[in-house]
């Protein structure tokens, strides 16, 4: 279920992806189909534009055009408006835009297809307000510098400059800001003409990504991002498969709800009503040092009244009668995230600072309080956070273990408790920058619940391949495809002694019947999910070369032998027919033909 956010400024997106990479191995794809944590660039891409609620895309096209329009199609299958610009040869970034330029009709957020960002894209759009908003990174050979809350060009300075930025890939563009700059260009030319331009102008705004980004110019820069996803993902996956990660736990406000305009309300009816001046956002962001007001409202009144314990004490009390009747928002992917978390069976629960009362009110208002079994609030403990007593009453209510729990949060009062109990910490960059969890271990940092989930679903994706290979993926081998240490020097013996190398056969096959066993389960599991698939109609579609390949056959035979409907299966040989007599191995193994056998069936491609 994607998360349609109606609201925002921005409908259409432009993918740049008609660029040709002759540093990267592109024998079968683009780059914008090479696999990055068994997800490609231009489904990444399509992902996180479609979780935002746009749905109309154009991407221009170039390598292999035909291939990429084959497997991404009219954008059906992620209901969306997909169009594209083929372009006979490549016009570099500036000229790409500038050949569909007239087939833009509004604002529109430019994403290079090649660039992996872990930013939330919704963020760029809601902070864009006409003219530009980019996201830029540091580099030691940025174009541009930061000033006055600018980005400037480094050709319109003679001042040494120590920091210096370039273009991230992504950002959202004011069609008639930059049409008079894009018009009087060549027909070739590359994106940052325009941002020079728009520098020059001063209207080049944005901010730093404090997050990391890749771009896909060579192999080496594939293996750099694969690495760095595989190595968070493996992380995880040690605590998912060693501890049994079986609870995720919820803080509330500012991680599932938005509760700033809520907070900044309150406080300025408090302070109103007690004869004070009231306080814009800033105001109230420079005395709390947050991003947002934080809902510590009694620090808060002790910040106003610093020597008046009873005005204090009063204007809490008044803040709180102006809370407790409003809702805030829930923030854009919660329910998203919850549904998915429940669809893979873990148990979700919440610690808050929040009263009791008010809490389930809040839940029962946005209806998703059957999503939790426990919720543990300011009222359940002697000690509320930062202090670990609600991390161990909510453990002993689930009879949970820590090590088996994540807890989910966006600042300190959150981490250090979590760490401090054995739970693992997952940070939401809503209140806090980046560097301000510089003090805690061992956590993971996400810019939203958006970037959550989509963790979330790579994990479950890697765990479908790397469950069974303690040493990542890098040792991933198909069992089919692997040597068998017992039997690899099986012709020699057999040609010398017949007898002990039919023991050896024969026991082989001993040792294959106790890997079954091993894997019961699991093979229960993949039982289940058929019966599923064919009670739903579905189609079911076998694939196999070689000995796997006959054995298709065999099943197929089998089946039809015990009167079992064969209408949901499809039996297919990798390759195509010819691959059996001519065993031709590479072809069996080539992409573009298994993606083409794919489309042959009606697979559909889409976002599992």
């Amino acid at each position: 279920m994607f998360n349609s956010r109606k609201d925002l400024k921005i409908k259409k997106a432009i993918i740049l992806a008609a660029g040709i990479s002759k540093r990267m191995n592109e024998k079968y794809f683009p780059k914008s189909l090479n696999p990055i944590g068994f997800l490609s660039p231009i489904f990444f891409h399509l992902f996180n534009l479609n979780k935002i609620g746009i749905k109309e895309v154009i991407i221009t096209l170039n390598y292999k055009c035909k291939l990429l329009q084959e497997i991404i199609g009219d954008g059906n299958q992620f209901s969306m408006k997909i169009d594209y610009s083929i372009e006979n040869e490549c016009l570099n970034t500036g000229g790409s835009l500038k050949k569909i330029f007239e087939l833009i009709n509004s604002d529109f957020i430019l994403i290079s297809a090649d660039s992996i960002i872990e930013q939330d894209y919704s963020k760029l759009i809601e902070k864009y307000n006409n003219g530009s908003y980019i996201l830029f990174k540091r580099e030691t050979n940025g174009r541009y510098y930061y000033s006055n809350g600018k980005y400037l060009s480094i050709n319109n300075t003679e001042d040494k400059i120590d920091v210096l930025f370039s273009f991230a890939g992504i950002g959202v563009f004011e069609k008639n800001l930059i049409s008079k700059y894009i018009l009087n260009e060549e027909d070739i030319f590359p994106l940052h003409h325009i941002l020079n331009k728009l520098a020059n102008d001063n209207k080049l705004f944005g901010e730093t990504s404090t997050f990391p980004i890749f771009n896909l110019n060579s192999y080496e820069d594939l293996c750099e991002v694969n690495s760095y996803l595989l190595k968070r993902a493996n992380l995880i996956e040690e605590f998912s498969f060693q501890n049994k990660i079986n609870t995720v736990i919820f803080d509330l406000d500012f991680t599932l709800f938005d509760s700033s305009d809520t907070v900044v309300d309150g406080i300025n009816f408090a302070i109103k009503k007690l004869g004070l001046t009231e306080l814009t956002r800033e105001e109230i962001y420079n005395k709390t040092k947050f991003k947002f007001p934080k809902n510590d409202v009694i620090l808060f009144g002790n910040t106003l009244f610093p020597n008046d314990q009873n005005k204090s004490k009063e204007f809490f009390n008044l803040y709180y009668q102006y809370i407790k009747d409003k809702y805030p928002k829930l923030y854009s992917g919660s329910v998203e995230l919850l549904y998915f978390l429940q669809s893979q069976k873990l148990t979700l629960g919440i610690i808050t600072s929040k009263s009791r009362q008010l809490c389930l009110n809040i839940l029962e208002h946005l209806k998703i309080s059957n999503l939790f079994k426990e919720v543990i609030c300011f009222d359940d403990v002697n000690k509320p956070k930062p202090d670990c007593e609600s991390f161990d009453l909510i453990c002993q209510k689930l009879n949970v273990s820590p090590k088996n729990c994540i807890y989910i949060g966006d600042d300190l009062n959150d981490a250090i408790p979590c760490q401090k109990c054995g739970m693992t910490f997952f940070g939401v960059t809503t209140t806090l920058l980046r560097e301000d969890f510089a003090m805690i271990k061992e956590y993971f940092l996400f810019d939203s619940l958006n970037s959550i989930e989509l963790f979330f679903r790579q994990l479950c994706l890697l765990r479908m391949f790397t469950n069974r290979y303690p040493n990542g993926v890098k040792e991933m081998i198909l069992d089919s495809e692997s040597i068998l240490e017992k039997t690899k020097n099986l012709s020699q013996i057999i040609k010398l002694d017949p007898i002990s190398g039919m023991k050896l056969l024969l026991s082989a096959d001993k040792d294959s019947l106790k890997n079954i066993i091993k894997i019961e389960n699991e093979i229960k599991e993949f039982k289940k999910n058929i019966k599923e698939v064919v009670k739903k109609n579905n189609k079911i579609h076998f694939f196999g070369c070689g000995s796997s390949g006959r054995l298709l056959v065999l099943v197929e035979r089998m089946m039809r032998l015990k009167n079992i409907n064969v209408e949901n299966y499809t039996f297919n040989i990798s390759g195509g027919d010819t691959t059996i007599p001519r065993s031709f191995s590479d072809f069996e193994d080539n992409q573009e033909y298994g993606i083409r056998q794919l489309k042959g069936v009606n697979f559909k491609w889409g976002i599992w």
